[in-house]
């Protein structure tokens, strides 16, 4: 009898012991990996949508514009950062 409890509880030791594991590695590694290829992946839409910007000569018609763009710049290179 002593057995069966014995090989119950290390069972389910084990097994509790194994998922902790596992959700350390995903919290450790796997998240912040997904997370900066998905800052990645903004840098990119915003470096296509704002070309037209930063790649076209000073216009001062376009101050605000390029505040905006600079602003948003510094943004995703915090997050990236972070």
């Amino acid at each position: 009898m002593f057995e069966v409890i014995l090989t119950t509880v290390l069972t389910v030791m084990s097994g509790v012991s194994i998922f902790v594991i596992g959700q350390l590695i995903v919290k450790i590694f796997v998240e912040p990996v997904h997370k900066l290829r998905g800052v990645r992946g903004d840098i990119v839409a915003f470096l296509t949508y704002y070309s037209d910007v930063y790649l076209s000569l000073p216009d001062l018609n376009k101050d605000e514009d390029v505040r905006k763009v600079s602003t948003e710049a510094r943004k995703l290179g915090s997050d990236i950062m972070a």
